[in-house]
């Protein structure tokens, strides 16, 4: 099974998707970096959809004749886009990040902590169930991302943020994304 993750920017972040797919019959919750991309700064969301669309279709990403799953940054600007995919009828996970500490299902949504898709990624790279490959385009600054990503707590509240410092970390969500839903919800 594929996993097709994007996470939304456009300005001043990079709109990224990966694709992961599952490997059956190796371990569970094994993954293979299939592609990981950014897309230009200023990509019109109109093409970020189409782009997504196109992916969705490719005959190379469908397992067993079932097409992979798709799941957005559903935060901010992604409600927008996620009524143009569901429009399209694509098989559609929306995630809302937020920055609480319990994972919210409701309606049809899925509200997950950014701590979460952190930790699930991390828990899949470090255990060696995440398989990246050298030849990606991205690979190298997939890595940056990883390694400048960092948790701070503030003293007075107590609360984690996790953010690239002094640097972009779509790379990083995008992947995140696609884990934490072979994870918990497929």
């Amino acid at each position: 099974m594929f996993i097709i993750a994007c996470d939304l920017g456009k300005s001043k972040d990079f709109s990224a998707v990966s694709v992961l797919e599952t490997q059956r019959g190796v371990k569970p919750g094994t993954y293979s970096l299939r592609s990981l991309q950014r897309l230009p700064l200023g990509t019109a969301y109109t093409n970020v959809t189409e782009h997504l669309r196109t992916l969705t279709a490719s005959p190379a990403l469908q397992a067993d004749g079932r097409p992979p799953v798709l799941v957005i940054d559903g935060t901010g600007v992604g409600a927008a886009v996620e009524d143009i995919l569901r429009a399209w009828r694509l098989p559609l996970i929306s995630v809302k990040i937020h920055g609480g500490n319990n994972v919210i299902r409701k309606r049809g949504e899925i509200h997950v902590p950014k701590k979460d898709l952190v930790l699930s990624l991390q828990a899949a790279f470090s255990g060696g169930r995440l398989l990246v490959s050298r030849e990606h385009l991205e690979h190298q600054a997939f890595l940056q991302e990883l390694q400048s990503f960092k948790v701070k707590i503030n003293p007075r509240t107590r609360r984690a943020t996790f953010n690239g410092e002094g640097a972009h970390d779509d790379l990083v969500l995008s992947v995140a994304l696609a884990v934490y839903i072979g994870e918990h919800v497929l």
